[in-house]
């Protein structure tokens, strides 16, 4: 069984969680557990929702992806996928902090920023943060650029996670497959 956080699913419009349930339930799309959430960069704000997809192996997962994508719920901004697309460096933390709080002192942060954050709902005191070093940002770059981008984004993250007085961060690189 492979699972991997996040799914972020962008809606056309924005609804509660108890909406979306619902709306996942008209559809028989009774696999998904969806949490509150939010996807920023330094251009947009973007609300959502955030789950899991499990899957015997990496086609069963993205068959999933795309019978939900043909349901017409929303854009998926992102899915992370175990051994799939290319690698993504993303920093993982926990924060006890509300969602609302945490993206607004996020959004003053992101100004002049090569990275996107996906913030989840987890309850009305935990909050996840999710950042992402946007690949498209590495790809003209040699090696030695590509390190500094690295370290530069891992320096800034880090600053900002210090800011919101994050308890614990992980850096890591996960699989990314762009829908």
């Amino acid at each position: 069984m492979i699972t991997e956080v996040p799914i972020f699913l962008e809606t056309q419009t924005k609804m509660s969680l108890a909406q979306f349930k619902e709306q996942l339930q008209q559809r028989n799309l009774t696999f998904i557990e969806p949490y509150e959430a939010m996807f920023l960069d330094k251009h947009t704000e973007r609300y959502g929702f955030c789950f899991n997809i499990e899957g015997d192996n990496q086609q069963d997962i993205i068959e999933k992806l795309q019978q939900i994508t043909t349901q017409n719920l929303g854009k998926i901004a992102f899915a992370s996928i175990k051994f799939c697309g290319q690698g993504i460096h993303c920093c993982f933390a926990v924060l006890t902090m509300p969602i609302n709080a945490l993206m607004a002192l996020t959004l003053g942060y992101m100004n002049n920023t090569d990275f996107s954050v996906c913030l989840m709902k987890r309850s009305d005191e935990i909050s996840y943060f999710m950042a992402f070093l946007d690949p498209k940002k590495l790809e003209n770059l040699d090696y030695t650029a590509q390190f500094h981008k690295i370290e530069d984004w891992k320096k800034y993250t880090k600053s900002l996670l210090e800011y919101l007085d994050a308890g614990s961060m992980d850096f890591l690189q996960v699989g990314y497959y762009p829908l």
